[in-house]
């Protein structure tokens, strides 16, 4: 839906598990694709399904919405969870701190040379990196986030008017009332 390549994500997912535990990472995984109901997952789900071959995963292709595929797999955790050991518990020397960064949230936006838009913000710079403007889905939530943030009404007390050019990121547009 949000325009991601969901094999790119699984080893993304898995390289910083790695980095999170290689103890975390080593542990035996099952390939759950969910969504399985819309309609772009039938480019998706067999793709999928070659990665968990090639991988030597269990694959489970499944739907929230529908209940499709739920029993399966749910059968099937129930067959494989008595088979792992229990381990003692990790203790760790060092606690992670995570510090929210409060700027994340900050929209800055500012006016080049030629007069147009420059909107900036941390959050929004990430949501344009991992949304396909081609999928009118993904297209939806990115403009519903926009508006969520108050950016149409921060561009308009900027005095932003029809045609004007707004560019975030790589991305660059002509403004719509």
């Amino acid at each position: 839906v949000d325009g991601r390549d969901p094999v790119e994500d699984y080893f993304r997912i898995n390289k910083e598990l790695a980095k999170y535990s290689e103890k975390l990472a080593a542990k035996r995984q099952i390939l759950a694709a969910n969504k399985i109901d819309l309609p772009l997952s039938a480019d998706n789900v067999p793709r999928l399904k070659e990665l968990a071959e090639r991988e030597g995963l269990s694959f489970f292709g499944v739907s929230a919405a529908t209940g499709e595929g739920l029993k399966e797999l749910i059968a099937y955790l129930g067959q494989e969870l008595p088979k792992i050991e229990d381990e003692p518990p990790t203790v760790y020397d060092v606690a992670k701190v995570y510090d929210a960064d409060e700027d994340d949230d900050q929209v800055t936006i500012t006016r080049n040379d030629a007069g147009d838009f420059i909107v900036a913000n941390k959050n929004l710079h990430k949501l344009v990196a991992m949304t396909n403007f081609d999928n009118d889905e993904a297209l939806r939530r990115f403009q519903y986030i926009w508006r969520l943030k108050g950016i149409d009404e921060q561009l308009k007390a900027r005095g932003i008017k029809e045609g004007d050019t707004v560019h975030i990121s790589d991305m660059e547009f002509t403004w719509q009332a």
